[in-house]
């Protein structure tokens, strides 16, 4: 029965957002929430900046329909009916016990879609929209408790790496949407590999949050590949990283047996490439003795750019590594101490393989 709940599932916030984004782009040129071609852009026409709605309202309007119809089917208990749906109604109490920090997610990533929508319209410095991250990073955890253990007792501690995790994650993701598709394609494949490491690891109803973030993702993205008609904005770019920020700790994915360092590298192999973006381009930039927060054209897929590749061919070649060095987490159950960390130094070789790549090539192209 489970297969069949996360089709419909998806289907039903892939369909979602199909209309929610075709609606957007209507309301992006109403609102004159236009993005228009500058010189640290790479698009070369005027393209509507309100996907990011389409995005949030997808997610929002598959939650909020869906719970509520699980929860009235389980009170008139219609499983006395259709017997099949007995398997999903024994984890419906839990369901209900983890509610709040559900709405909690929901109600923070609002309040993050509302700040990157104002920095669409009438833009926000990169200081006070880090600050608004810090504040709404800091809600989720002191009143949601949402929080890493990492099997550490010091809660203060705890709430530190918290934030930091949300934050850094949410920001990465903001860094990532420099071109078409890009950040809501790896948002993309690393919603895929968390639905399926949850799956395996019998996180069920997360599987159900990230099989609904996948449809509505799909969605968009089906609007927003090269060439893109509808961009995500900040206001799309920012909630789809606090949401995977938020998930990948809401998750236990503990297995009974399985090494203790799965749980805490787990998230970080597939969120690696988002990861990688980020730090490379605050090297590049402290290099350059620039501002980290100068926006410019030196993430990854500007450098790939420059290599040659077309849009479309840095799209895929990204979604391919970010696969590439998420899939690798599925594994982390099975293995010991030993194995970790040989998949860890696996994945560092692989990033390391694309900055030497990089960099030789740059200076073949100079």
């Amino acid at each position: 029965m489970w297969p069949l709940a996360f089709i419909y599932v998806f289907l039903f916030s892939y369909l979602s957002s199909i209309v929610l984004v075709t609606f957007s782009m209507r309301m992006a040129y109403k609102l004159d929430l236009v993005d228009r071609p500058s010189g640290r852009k790479v698009h070369t026409r005027e393209t509507p900046l309100l996907g990011g709605l389409g995005i949030f309202l997808g997610l929002l309007i598959t939650i909020i329909f869906n719970y509520n119809l699980i929860v009235l089917l389980y009170n008139l208990h219609i499983d006395k009916y259709l017997p099949f749906l007995k398997n999903i109604f024994i984890h419906v109490p839990g369901m209900i016990k983890v509610n709040p920090r559900i709405w909690g997610i929901l109600c923070c990533g609002f309040i993050v879609f509302l700040v990157g929508l104002y920095d669409d319209k009438y833009g926000l410095s990169p200081k006070r929209k880090l600050l608004f991250e810090f504040l709404i990073a800091f809600l989720i955890v002191y009143f949601f408790k949402i929080k890493i253990s990492l099997f550490i007792d010091n809660e203060i501690i705890k709430y530190v790496i918290t934030i930091l995790w949300i934050v850094g994650i949410t920001n990465a993701f903001n860094l990532l949407d420099n071109m078409d598709g890009l950040s809501a394609g790896v948002a993309l494949v690393s919603a895929s590999v968390f639905f399926l490491v949850s799956f395996i690891a019998g996180q069920l109803f997360i599987g159900l949050f990230l099989i609904a973030f996948i449809g509505v993702l799909l969605g968009f993205l089906k609007y927003n590949f090269p060439p893109a008609k509808i961009f995500m904005g900040d206001a799309g770019s920012l909630f789809i990283g606090f949401n995977l920020s938020v998930i990948t700790i809401l998750g236990t994915y503990y297995i009974k047996g399985c090494s203790h360092l799965y749980p805490v590298f787990m998230p970080m192999l597939i969120l690696g490439v988002a990861i990688y973006d980020t730090l490379s381009v605050i090297v590049i930039r402290i290099k350059n003795k620039e501002s980290i927060f100068k926006a410019d054209k030196n993430h990854f897929s500007h450098r790939l750019m420059r290599l040659g590749m077309s849009h479309r061919g840095v799209a895929l070649f990204v979604y391919l590594v970010t696969f590439c060095v998420a899939i690798n987490s599925v594994l982390l159950p099975k293995l010991g101490e030993l194995g970790v960390i040989i998949v860890l130094i696996q994945t560092l070789c692989i990033l390391s393989i694309l900055a030497l790549l990089e960099y030789y090539g740059k200076n073949k192209f100079k």
